[in-house]
């Protein structure tokens, strides 16, 4: 069958819709944190951050709060295109997009999946965060595009038996550690990925050396880049740290997790007395606010009444974070596991009514415009009441729409994670003679697992997943499709 009309097709449709969501949200600003503008503001106003971080002067300071690649790009963007930089900026992430869908697209394409159910990988991926992520001020985008290239290349390099070579390595290395510019995650996701790259070499070469040969490779570059950045902040703060995120994301998770654990008396779980511990009671008696709310407040009274600086702000908070732990790990494993938001990330496997919700939701959090309007309204109306004539044709239509999208994602969620056991069993079974898409697809599914359990010791945003979206997608519908070929042949037994 000829391949070229049904992609090129699928491609014009996916980059009239990337037109569309940038034409109608872009000039919005719309994102999780303005904070990127702020300090890419920040950088271009004075070259102290090169030096000093800041400390002794802000509660969360601009040039240490992440890390500092994508207010870096903004501030070029700027420099370079005035005023147009939003558009600079959004163009080049759908444009990265448009290139890792592609590669999600060939990767399908060596899986042997068809040219029909390889297009429609294409278009789930870009209909999953890309849809989203491409017109937001958040480094999502950006980064998860990097990483699905990097895995979609090494998939299909993996499944054409060609090698992983030096250049390769240092290729990938290279861009994940870029990754790891943009979004400090990448610090422990590399490590994940790492793993992942070793098991796969050894169980199809069953050579020990040849597997940490490449994987060698690819962590010199990446930790060289980990390390530099540490020794550059060393230099500004005389601390080896790579941000001080955590002085928001522990405190976050600590007031998250005690409104869990104990929803009448949210401070009894908090039970350590230092500076940092006191706070966070206190501010666990305001239920009007949000965790993330609490948390940046709690920064700054630490900040401003205590002197605690950011970097121990964070120290204080991730030692009282794991206390917490400690003291109630079966409470907490509850927890952890509502962090995943298991239910919503089935919306990333079918389609972009959700991400176009997300962005609807992003314009009522910037106090642009309601969400709950309209059918939305009504729906919640019928959740609280109980009510059916609350709902209107259009409410049933909407709702039942995506009901229905969600039960095909948790499907297909399903199959990834039995898809996933199956292949690893096989693998173990069979050692290095298994077949290489079992051992490609197992890896694919055990990160993106294993991404999913990093970010839920805090909390998974949709967006996060971004870097392992597109092969979780194309491993699911794999799964699916053999599944369906299992079945066919069954009943015509």
């Amino acid at each position: 069958m000829n391949r070229q009309p049904f992609f090129l097709a699928a491609f014009a449709v996916v980059v009239a819709g990337k037109v569309w969501t940038i034409v109608t949200f872009g000039d919005l600003q719309l994102g999780p944190d303005t904070r990127f503008v702020e300090t890419a503001h920040h950088m271009l106003a004075s070259w102290n951050w090169l030096w000093d971080a800041g400390l002794e002067r802000e509660a969360i300071p601009h040039s240490l709060w992440k890390t500092v690649g994508y207010s870096a790009l903004i501030a070029a963007l700027m420099q370079l295109f005035g005023d147009a930089w939003l558009w600079w900026l959004y163009g080049i992430q759908a444009t990265m997009s448009l290139i890792a869908g592609y590669s999600v697209y060939r990767l399908a394409l060596a899986l042997k999946l068809g040219v029909l159910i390889s297009v429609l990988t294409f278009l789930l991926h870009q209909w999953s965060t890309p849809f989203s992520t491409d017109c937001l001020i958040a480094s999502n985008g950006l980064d998860g595009s990097l990483a699905t290239i990097v895995l979609s290349s090494l998939g299909v390099r993996f499944l054409q038996g060609r090698p992983l070579g030096a250049p390769t390595m240092i290729l990938y290395g290279a861009i994940i550690g870029f990754c790891f510019l943009l979004r400090l995650t990448y610090e422990y996701w590399g490590a994940l990925f790492l793993v992942m790259l070793f098991l796969m070499l050894h169980q199809k070469t069953a050579s020990l050396r040849l597997a940490a040969q490449s994987v060698l490779i690819f962590a010199l570059f990446f930790v060289a880049c980990v390390a530099g950045y540490k020794a550059w902040n060393y230099t500004r703060t005389g601390h080896v740290v790579t941000s001080t995120g955590g002085q928001t994301a522990y405190p976050f998770s600590m007031m998250r997790s005690a409104r869990l654990l104990a929803p009448d008396d949210p401070a009894s779980v908090i039970t350590g007395d230092t500076a940092l511990d006191r706070v966070v009671r206190e501010a666990l008696g305001d239920a009007s606010k949000s965790p993330y709310q609490l948390a940046n407040a709690v920064n700054h009274t630490l900040f401003v009444d205590h002197g605690l600086t950011a970097i121990e702000i964070q120290q204080e908070a991730a030692a009282s974070f794991w206390r917490l732990v400690i003291q109630n790990p079966t409470g907490w494993i509850v927890v952890w596991l509502r962090n995943g938001s298991w239910l919503h990330q089935s919306s990333l496997f079918t389609g972009p009514i959700r991400q176009y919700d997300e962005l609807v939701w992003w314009k009522d959090v910037h106090a642009i415009e309601d969400y709950y309007q309209g059918w939305r309204e009504e729906v919640r109306a019928f959740l609280e009441t109980g009510d059916p004539r609350h709902l209107s044709f259009e409410a049933i239509v909407q709702a039942g729409l995506r009901f229905i999208l969600r039960l095909v994602g948790i499907g297909l969620i399903a199959a990834l994670l039995i898809g996933t056991t199956v292949s690893s069993w096989r693998c173990l079974r069979l050692g290095a003679a298994a077949p290489p898409p079992d051992i490609l697809l197992a890896a694919y599914g055990w990160l993106y697992f294993l991404t999913v359990a990093m970010f839920a010791v805090h909390f998974v945003e949709l967006r996060y997943l971004s870097p392992v979206i597109g092969v979780a997608i194309v491993a699911a519908v794999a799964h699916s499709a053999n599944g369906c070929r299992q079945a066919v042949q069954w009943l015509r037994r």
